[in-house]
């Protein structure tokens, strides 16, 4: 199998450092192939639908865009999920070369560590959001429980306005400034005033970040007399988030409450097939019991769960949700993004990164791609200025409170 293919997605104090370089920041070198010719070949030689890889050449073809937008529109005529062109100025560039990076080592090692000087290792300046861009600027779209905008109380659908006085960018705003602090201003509602935050700039990894943040979303809600637990799994890509999951439901608070909800609301997938089973899996947990310690072997949480899904369960994630339906486990929120094709990266000449979906996938003998998974219990939700609101998340309390009874 080709190397490329063997890596595919399914889905502390900081001081003042040097910033990474960004990709759009390298000169393309004069002997290199346009940037529209290099995708091209690699659309050509690796994109899962050879007859399909043709639309880009004849989309591509016709441009009088910059090579960087020619590019994103034809790989927008492949109509595939994990197939997008990234450059330094978006926040998928730094979390996806987190989670494929030992493939990108092993391909790219000399160039990642131009990019993140000194060893490689990936990282941004942020305070812990993810946005969205709108008619009317930038919008956060998730708030990630272990940065620095949770504690300093953003909510999801806020208006950013400006940095520092600066037009707002999630990226731009806060390179070279981790350790530092930036007053953010906001708009809450829609005809609502501005207000100013201020907040910490930490220095990232992402990976590490959204570890932590599945750890700092636990939480416990009583209704009704019920204690009903929560835990979101931002990522379930890395073995450390994978272990965490158990850990965390086998101890407090989790372990005490009469039901779980899950939240799979997440931004990149990433959850290994079998992710499911430690929910519906029906095969018995093993306890192996010494002097002083002991061993759960094939660890099963028994109590009632709830997930909750919306547009941004994708990949592995959605391959998470099919199986807790199919098991019978209540799924409230949207219909999940349908983007369950196998993608990997390919660090190019000018340093941009191209994720291309390099195999196709079949659930039960069936595609997913395309189609998604449909919630049991349907609850829409309007980000933009929902000033801390989340519906779906209520609904999936309220249904976890009612099968814990």
């Amino acid at each position: 199998m080709d190397p490329s293919r063997r890596h595919v997605l399914l889905s502390a104090m900081v001081s003042v450092m040097s910033a990474p370089v960004l990709a759009n920041d390298i000169a393309r070198s004069p002997s290199a192939p346009s940037l529209a010719e290099e995708v091209k070949k690699l659309v050509e030689d690796q994109f899962y639908d050879p007859d399909r890889a043709k639309r880009f050449g004849a989309e591509v073809a016709a441009k009088t865009e910059s090579d960087i937008e020619a590019v994103r529109r034809g790989l927008a005529a492949l109509r595939a999920s994990h197939t997008a062109l990234y450059t330094g100025a978006d926040l998928d560039y730094y979390e996806l070369i987190d989670i494929f990076l030992p493939i990108l080592r092993k391909r790219n090692d000399a160039v990642l560590k131009e990019i993140f000087p000194p060893d490689g290792t990936p990282f941004y300046d942020g305070i812990g959001i993810a946005t969205v861009r709108s008619g009317d600027g930038w919008h956060v779209s998730d708030v990630y429980d272990a940065g620095p905008a949770r504690e300093a109380d953003f909510k999801v659908g806020d208006l950013l306005v400006s940095a520092d006085g600066q037009p707002f960018h999630p990226i731009h705003s806060f390179v070279g400034r981790g350790g530092t602090t930036a007053t953010v201003t906001i708009r809450s509602s829609l005809r609502g005033p501005t207000h100013e935050v201020r907040v910490k700039v930490n220095r990232f990894r992402p990976n590490a970040l959204q570890d932590a943040s599945i750890k700092s979303s636990v939480k416990t809600f009583k209704v009704d007399g019920t204690e009903i637990g929560y835990v979101r799994l931002w990522t379930h890509s890395t073995p450390e988030s994978q272990k965490a999951l158990q850990s965390l439901l086998s101890t407090e608070p989790l372990n005490r409450a009469s039901a779980l909800v899950v939240d799979l609301r997440c931004r990149h997938g990433g959850s290994p097939p079998q992710a499911a089973e430690i929910f519906v899996g029906a095969s018995p947990q093993i306890e192996m019991i010494g002097r002083t310690d002991s061993i759960v072997n094939n660890f099963r949480y028994r109590k009632p769960v709830v997930g909750i899904i919306d547009g941004g369960t994708r990949s592995g994630m959605e391959l998470f949700a099919y199986t807790l339906k199919k098991a019978g486990v209540p799924l409230v929120g949207s219909k999940t993004e349908g983007a369950v094709l196998g993608g990997t990266l390919f660090l190019l000449n000018d340093k941009s990164l191209l994720y291309l979906a390099v195999m196709d996938i079949k659930v039960d003998g069936q595609r997913l791609e395309g189609h998604g998974v449909t919630p049991t219990v349907p609850v829409a939700w309007d980000k933009l200025y929902s000033e801390g609101r989340d519906p779906q998340l209520s609904e999936a309390i309220r249904q976890a409170s009612v099968l814990s009874r």
